[in-house]
This record gives C-alpha cells, structure tokens and sequence, in this order.
C-alpha cells in the first residue's frame, strides 16, 4: 500500500465513510464518477471494528456500481473474512451474497469463499453461513454448485467433508422447481466427478442426493446413476474374497444399484459378476465377522435378477453360466429325500437354511424363463437332461412336504396370537418372517415343477416391503352415487339377514354359459406334493434353522475405506 493510502486508512471513521455513503447516494446516475469515494470505503477495512462493518456493508451496496474495482472489492471483503472478530466476520457474511443480485457471474466465487467458512465450530456463524449459501443457491443455482464443488474437488479434506454436509442437510431443504434440468444434469456430472475419489460415506451421501433429483427418476437419469456405480464397484477387476475393503465396496455398491434396475435399465454387468465372481467364493466371505454375509449376497442376487436382459447387446451376460451357478447353489441347499423310505425316523432331520433358499429358488426362477429347456437340456455343466429333472423333482418334492407342513405349523400357532404385546414379540416377528418365506418358497416349488417350469408366480420376496396398489380417488360425483348405492344396497342386505328372504330385486343374478356352449371347465388340479413319511421328518427345528439364516445380516461397522485412501 502507497504512503497516500496509508495516510487516508489512518484518517478512515465513522463519520467519514458516512460522508461518502451519502455522496455516492446522492450521486445518482454519476455515481461512477465517484470512484474516490468508492476507495476510500475500500480503506474502511482497514480500521477498526465499527470501519469495518461499516464499510462492509457499504462495499456490497456500490459494489455495482464499478466494475473496474470489482476485484479490489471482494479482497477487501475477504480480508474482513479471515478477520478475527466474529462480528466483524458475520456481518460480511451476511453482505457477500448481496453484490451477487446483480452480477450474479460471481456467485461461483462467493460460494467458493463462504465454503471455506463452513470450517468455523460457532453455530451462529455457521447458521448464518448456511442462510448465505443458500440465498447464493437461489440467485443462481449452477454457479453455486460449481463453487460448492470447487471446494469438494480442490479443498482440503475437511472442507470437503463440511461442503458435502452441507449439501445432504440443504439440499433436501430447497425448492423441488429450483434446480432446471440443465442444473440437475450439471450436478449429476459434478457428483460423478467428486465420487471417483471418495471414501465410503461420500458415496452414500452422494447416491443420497442424486437420488432426490427429478432427474433419476427418468430411464436416462437411473442408467447414468447405474454408470456411476459400475464405476465404483470396478466390475471389470477379478473380485477378491481376501481385501475386504474390496468385499464391502462391491457389495455396497450391489445393494446401491438394485433400486435402480428396470425392464429398461438391467441389471447383466452385476448378475454377471454376483454369479461367476462371487458366488464361488462365498464360503471364504464366512472368515469375516460379519453374521449373515452371504445371505446379504445371496439376496442381492435375488434383487437384480428380474432385470437380467440376455438379448442386449450394449451389456452382453452368459446366461448359462449364472444359471449353472445358481442351480448347482440351490441344489447345495435342497437336500434329497432318505433312499429307505422304512427307516426314516432314523434318519438325521436336514438343517434347511429357507432363507437362502428362497433366494436362490427366486433368481432361478427368473433367470430360467429366459431358457426354459435348461434343466431337460443337456449342454450345461448339470449333467444330462433326464437325470436332471428327475433329480430337482426329488429335492422339490422333499423340500415342498417339509414347507407345507411347516407353514401349517405356523398358521396354526399364530392363529392363536391375540392382538397385543404378543404380536410385537421378537420370536413372532420372526414366525410372520418365516410364513413369508416359506409361502415364497411352495410358490415358487409349484412352478418349477412342471416341465417346462412355469412363470405365472409373482413373489414379494421376503425382506423387502409390500407394494401398495396406488388407489385413485374417484370424481365427486361418481362417489357420491356409489356411497347412496352402497347405503341402499346395505339397508336391502340388512333387511333380507333380519327376515330370511330374498330380495329378488336386489340379488345379483349367477353368471351362466349361453344354450349351446361348450360345457364348463373342470376345476384345474394344482399340483400339491405327495405327503407321507418324509413330511415329518424336516419339519421339527425349522424356525431354529431359519433364526440362524437370516440373522443379522446387516454388517456393522465399515472397517474400511476402500474408497479414498486418504479421506
């Protein structure tokens, strides 16, 4: 700074930077030429704490108004920002995001700016730097988010990980119309960017965040969040059962995209890797300690296979080697029935693991339909055809008498339940999960079955909630006649219970065939497994067996990064 300058920061006040406020005020459209006045404001924060804020708000209001000093401008006030009152510090907090109204071309630098900030531990400051960031937000929605990740990418760790709070608590917090598509997509690309180097709870916050967006709802939006993920989980690397860094970020990454597959997003690259990659080495994943790991995967699997598109070209899969995979697991976990039918009560009862086997029973199921003559086939690694079928017929057959009975065992003992605490009690719980499980599986037994195996089955698996059929309310004027028809039909009924007469006026008439039709259809036969001796036999412990399956699955602590090394 020049003696001059130093000379006219030692004589900066109060009284003098409000002689220059009015001067530029009164200037009107001259105000331009009132540069020296505009200076010597500049000098303000150069004084002490009342020049300061004075000349904090001052500099925001005539910022404007000179663009050759647009520069010396905002240093100014970044000197007021590392300023150590945090008076000082808040009122140019709160006056940054205003020289942004009308030159909205820097809000990526302010933005930049009060980032840095968010390192402050003063829950007032922070709070007002949050209102200022997102007053920055609203002004211009893509220059804020290209400061915001200016920091993300080029920041130190810590302001990176303040950035990224920011954005998960914020976000969500804006207007659903803020953010235009072409904003969406900016932030879309921005978050790709961020995340290939990040740790494991970045990833999360950001597939968090891109979820939310209008964007990822549509089938462009869900392929390019399915991109990003394959990109992560580095599907193209050899799995390695032995890093579990490795093991945890596949994973995470699995259970990421399954929300996402479609009939126009599939799910080949992962149902490619689950099977030939991971699959056969999921006896080595039980070393961890982590109770229910390949349940996890096994239901992963289970998950994405609906979504398997053999035809597509763009991600080609081998279909018969996942099928190989999974019929030879899910032959593992259905035992055959005992050869001596006269000495079964000898015979050791088998521990059935019902929640593996619905998951893998499911992903056959769905993956078979695409290659209905892959059990009487004989071009697989599965033996001939014939032995084949002979073989699953067996296991499905034992498997079926021992579910049968076991759901009728759990039927009867929660028909007995009264509503209540008992309901709630860990052990029903467990029983109502069971039922779910076990139905799935008689199902899915009824369609495999037949030869070729049948696809009319729609299965909710187990774990995952029941959809709600979306009910649309009906026109005001439609409901109101079907509430008095309802009303009336009511009071009818009502009469014929009380007086034990028919309303013939009333009485819906029975549906019959036209004179000389075909004569009715015979009651379909449903295919129910013979029972007998070797019913009794694995039913015994099967609620011990299924506690043990499906345990807790869910792992605890990530014990790694293997994201970002050092993050």
């Amino acid at each position: 700074m020049s003696a001059d300058a130093n000379q006219a920061a030692v004589n900066v006040n109060v009284d003098e930077l409000y002689n220059k406020y009015n001067a530029l005020t009164e200037a009107g459209d001259k105000i331009a030429e009132h540069e020296d006045e505009y200076n010597f404001i500049l000098l303000g924060v150069k004084g002490n704490a009342n020049e300061k804020r004075l000349a904090s708000q001052f500099i925001a209001k005539f910022f404007k108004h000179f663009p050759h000093l647009y520069e010396k401008a905002i240093d100014a006030l970044l000197d007021l920002c590392e300023d150590e009152d945090i008076i000082i510090r808040k009122q140019v907090i709160k006056d940054l995001p205003t020289i942004c109204k009308e030159c909205k071309h820097f809000v990526p630098k302010i933005t930049d700016i009060l980032a840095q900030l968010l390192l402050t531990e003063d829950t007032n400051e922070l709070q007002l730097i949050n209102t200022s960031l997102v007053t920055l937000c609203k002004l211009h929605p893509q220059g804020f988010l290209s400061g915001l990740f200016s920091q993300i990418e080029c920041g130190e760790d810590v302001t990176r990980e303040r950035v990224i709070k920011f954005l998960s608590l914020k976000m969500k917090t804006l207007p659903e119309d803020l953010f235009s598509k072409e904003v969406q997509e900016f932030f879309l690309q921005e978050s790709r960017k961020a995340m290939q180097d990040c740790t494991k709870e970045e990833f999360i916050t950001f597939m968090t965040l891109l979820s939310s967006l209008k964007i990822s709802k549509t089938v462009s939006g869900q392929q390019v969040l399915i991109d990003i993920i394959t990109e992560q989980a580095e599907l193209d690397n050899p799995f390695n059962p032995d890093d579990f860094e490795s093991v945890d970020k596949v994973l995470m990454c699995i259970k990421q995209a399954a929300p996402y597959f479609s009939p126009f997003v599939n799910s080949n690259r992962f149902m490619q890797y689950i099977c030939t990659q991971i699959i056969p080495c999921i006896d080595r994943l039980r070393g961890y300690d982590l109770p229910g790991i390949d349940l996890e995967i096994l239901q992963a699997l289970a998950e994405i296979s609906p979504h398997v598109q053999p035809t597509n070209t763009n991600h080609p899969i081998d279909l018969n080697a996942c099928l190989n995979v999974v019929f030879n697991n899910l032959l593992e976990h259905m035992p055959l029935p005992p050869l001596n039918e006269e000495n079964t009560d000898k015979v050791e009862e088998p521990s059935l693991q019902l929640s593996h086997v619905e998951c893998l029973m499911y992903a056959f199921h769905q993956l078979v339909r695409h290659n209905p003559t892959f059990l009487s086939s004989s071009s697989n690694e599965s033996g001939s055809g014939d032995d084949r079928v002979k073989d699953i017929k067996l296991r499905l057959q034992y498997l079926a008498r021992g579910v049968q009975n076991y759901i009728k065992k759990l039927k009867e003992s929660l028909a007995t339940l009264k509503k209540g605490d008992d309901l709630k009690s860990e052990e029903n719980k467990l029983k109502y999960a069971a039922l779910k499980t076990t139905s799935n599986i008689n199902a899915l037994i009824k369609d495999l079955f037949k030869t070729p195996p049948a696809f009319k089955v729609v299965v909710n698996l187990s774990w995952k909630p029941v959809k709600k059929p979306i009910s649309t309310p009906l026109p005001q004027s439609l409901s109101s006649t079907t509430v008095n028809t309802a009303a009336s039909t009511g009071s009818a009924n009502t009469t014929e219970a009380s007086t034990g007469v028919e309303n013939s006026s009333t009485k819906r008439k029975a549906i019959t065939a036209p004179e000389g039709s075909k004569p009715k259809k015979e009651i379909r036969q449903v295919y129910a497994p013979p029972s007998g001796k070797f019913s009794a036999n694995i039913t015994t412990n099967y609620l011990n067996n299924f506690r043990g399956g499906r345990g807790s699955y869910f792992r605890g602590n990530f014990r790694g990064q293997g994201f970002r090394g050092g993050r």
